[in-house]
């Protein structure tokens, strides 16, 4: 139950801390460039949230499949 908790916790503040990035670059561009910027990253971000989550997924997932098919033997017959 310990291992659990500690894994929520990591991925907990890491998403905090990358929340707390993106407030920062939003109040940035936001005086910096104006509306425009502004509206450019409100398009950018959830292109950017979708291709870290595809990169996530196919990472964790084909890590896990290696995982398993190694520890078979079977994944380094066939390469």
């Amino acid at each position: 139950m310990n291992e659990i908790k500690g894994y929520v916790t990591r991925s907990v503040l890491s998403t905090l801390g990358l929340s707390l990035y993106i407030l920062a670059d939003t109040f940035f561009i936001a005086n910096g460039v104006g509306v425009l910027g502004l509206a450019a990253l409100n398009i950018a971000l959830p292109i950017f949230n979708l291709l870290t989550g595809l990169g996530l997924l196919l990472g964790m997932g084909g890590a896990t499949l290696f995982a398993l098919k190694g520890r078979s033997g079977t994944i380094f017959l066939r390469c």
